[in-house]
């Protein structure tokens, strides 16, 4: 597998579409990859800073039919997926660790977000750093969100 260690990115992975020409980013799949120490480290509260959010992989306006299966988040200041911008669709988390995280496990917080399968992963130890209200997994969206079949835990 492939490992990622940068100590103070605050994005390891960040997927968008063309905003200005409506193009989304569609088709997209991560396999058997370790993202790991991704994230703010800490700095930035509730989640975000001037820089954009604090997350692993950042899902972005347009992002569209994008997988993450079989890959390794943590130890980060952030969230390990965050999905928080408009017209997200078509998201697979599945057979993922998703442990040791600062902020959230895995974030839905855009009302427009549709067709998220969250499935077979451990989500654990998150909220390290954001003590506010972080969840393991928060979803806010439109339709079709499901989570199913996951180890979730708040440490071990």
């Amino acid at each position: 597998p492939c490992v990622v260690m940068v100590p103070v990115v605050n994005q390891l992975i960040s997927v968008v579409g063309w905003t200005t020409t409506g193009q989304a980013a569609t088709g997209i799949t991560f396999a058997d990859m370790s993202l790991l120490h991704g994230g703010d480290g800490g700095e930035a509260r509730f989640g975000s800073y001037a820089g954009g959010p604090a997350a692993i992989v950042s899902l972005g306006p347009l992002a569209s039919g994008v997988s993450l299966t079989r890959c390794e988040l943590g130890q980060g200041g952030g969230n390990g997926v965050l999905i928080g911008s408009s017209n997200v669709t078509g998201v697979l988390v599945d057979s993922c660790k998703v442990l040791d995280l600062g902020g959230e496990g895995v974030s839905i917080t855009n009302q427009d977000t549709a067709d998220v399968m969250i499935t077979d992963n451990e989500i654990g130890n998150t909220g390290q750093i954001y003590f506010g209200q972080p969840a393991i997994v928060r979803l806010k969206g439109r339709s079709n969100l499901t989570v199913q079949h996951n180890d979730v835990h708040s440490g071990r």
